[in-house]
């Protein structure tokens, strides 16, 4: 699939932007999104600008307030648009809740604005999220005729380090994108209205006036408040179990559902690991087994692999392997999967009901195990080649490795 550079205002974008990359690489798209880039240090890196020509399609994620400093010298945001335009990529516009052309007349040069509304934009929100996504996918396998930059080994370096520090982010869920979109739409006046009695303006034409151009504003504001929130939650990983499918199926919290296994976090009895569109399921059974679900029917089990034992725990290392232990003492290893060296990586269920471990746009299928050792039509290929590839699907260990596979002192963190 084509490669997608995803370009976002970081005040006001950028749960939106994180959203968007964790739900398009989990498509195995080759996606490129910074989130500790020059853009939070006021500085701007031109090997960004070797990014955007590396790939075909532009999304630009488009909030109230993202436009408003374009014509500010140096903006790193219309160097991003202005290069796009420039090098003929295909713009995607997602256009959030609130956001409107408007702001592109007003901000942008007049030759810029028209053809920024010449593409065919999305409407992004938390309710449509899901279809949302599909649209974007779907342009993306059109064929285009775009001129691809070469990608220097300096570039590739710091594409997948990106990727890398993306890859490791919380996954935004549906309540953080509805939170965000309640915070984004406050007003001023709002706010005021909330810790004062006193009256308002009489005249709706005053009352426009005043709200008019502070919207952005306090948009803004609202949108570094959720920043922070969600970088909060990075800092702790707190490895929250109540993550609710983003614009899908599930819409339940504290359950025990999971959209994705991050390093030192377990998969235990009572949890499950969900693909985004909520048809299948994976989960550890109190007899110790590992299971894969499809609705209430079983699809796979783990039996044939290691021998069960009650008390038996799934475990995500910090090298990117994922392990099966005997008990959470994390001591006896009975399984893994073989991906380890991969440090940073996580583990995910696909749509298509593939257990994988994945990093950036690598991506290692496990369960079910490929019994005739290829890769079958190329749906389960990573675009390069793992620093641990497994021959077999599995190593089924009796003793603990004298040479562990994963970190010899998993660092534990209370889920």
């Amino acid at each position: 699939m084509q490669g997608v550079f995803i370009s976002y205002r970081r005040e006001t974008g950028g749960p939106w932007a994180l959203a968007l990359f964790q739900r398009l690489t989990n498509r195995r798209v080759d996606a490129y999104y910074d989130i500790e880039s020059g853009q939070a240090l006021g500085q701007f890196d031109t090997r960004i600008l070797n990014q955007i020509a590396a790939r075909p399609f532009f999304v630009l994620v488009l909030t109230p307030g993202t436009l408003e400093r374009c014509r500010e010298p140096g903006d790193w945001l219309w160097r991003e648009m202005d290069h796009a335009l420039r090098t003929d990529r295909i713009i995607v516009p997602m256009l959030t809740p609130g956001f409107t052309f408007a702001d592109a007349d007003r901000f942008l040069p007049a030759d810029a604005a028209a053809r920024l509304r010449s593409f065919n934009g999305i409407e992004l929100s938390q309710t449509w999220f899901t279809e949302a996504v599909e649209r974007l996918v779907v342009a993306l396998q059109e064929p285009v005729s775009v001129d691809v930059g070469p990608v220097s080994a300096e570039d590739e370096e710091q594409a997948q380090a990106a990727v890398e520090r993306a890859a490791i982010a919380p996954i935004v869920t549906a309540g953080d994108l509805a939170a965000f979109e309640r915070l984004a739409s406050l007003t001023p006046d709002d706010v005021r209205g909330v810790i004062s009695t006193g009256p308002r303006p009489a005249d709706p034409a005053a009352e426009s006036d005043r709200r008019g151009p502070r919207i952005a504003i306090f948009a803004g504001l609202a949108a570094a408040v959720a920043l922070i929130v969600l970088a909060v939650t990075l800092l702790v990983a707190d490895g929250r179990d109540d993550d609710e499918t983003v614009g899908g199926t599930s819409s339940t919290l504290g359950d025990g559902t999971v959209l994705r296994i991050l390093m030192n976090r377990d998969l235990a009895v009572g949890k499950s690991l969900t693909s985004p569109n909520g048809s299948y399921r994976v989960q550890m059974t109190a007899r110790g087994a590992l299971v894969l679900l499809s609705g209430s029917d079983e699809i796979w089990n783990s039996d044939a692999e290691y021998d069960a034992a009650p008390g038996a725990i799934g475990w995500m290392g910090d090298d990117g392997n994922f392990v099966v232990y005997s008990n959470s003492s994390l001591t006896t290893q009975l399984w893994d999967s073989q991906t380890g060296g991969n440090r940073g990586a996580s583990l995910i269920l696909g749509d298509d009901g593939v257990v994988a471990v994945v990093l950036g746009d690598q991506r290692w299928p496990f369960i079910p195990p490929d019994e005739s050792d290829t890769q079958g039509e190329g749906d389960n290929e990573s675009t390069d080649t793992p620093n641990t590839v497994a021959t077999t699907p599995f190593t089924t260990v009796s003793d603990p490795p004298t040479t562990p596979t994963v970190s010899s002192s998993p660092t534990r963190v209370s889920a």
